[in-house]
């Protein structure tokens, strides 16, 4: 079990950190300001920030963050994806994640 676990837990920090690489546009930082709060973004690019900031905090409780937020990793795999496909979402997440 420590093996899937440590693959989940890898995949789960690759994807989470890994959408910055997928924005398909060039960046414009005028769409989306620097000082734009969480509460300003859509809900799938807040929560996402949100689980990516708590285990970029502590990569070693992935399995214990996510059932905090009601996902487990094929979940949480779905919505990084959704984010990284939309080049308006991407950027917002970027964003927040700076």
């Amino acid at each position: 079990m420590t093996s899937s676990r440590f693959s989940a837990a890898g995949m789960i920090l690759l994807l989470a950190f890994g959408v910055a690489g997928c924005e398909s546009q060039p960046q414009q930082a005028a769409e989306t300001p620097a000082h734009e709060t969480q509460s300003a973004l859509p809900d799938v690019v807040e929560k996402a920030v949100t689980i990516a900031k708590e285990i970029e905090a502590d990569p070693d409780a992935v399995e214990e963050i996510l059932e905090r937020h009601g996902l487990d990793a094929e979940q949480f795999e779905n919505m990084i994806y959704e984010i990284s496909s939309d080049p308006e979402l991407s950027r917002a997440y970027n964003a927040a994640m700076e």
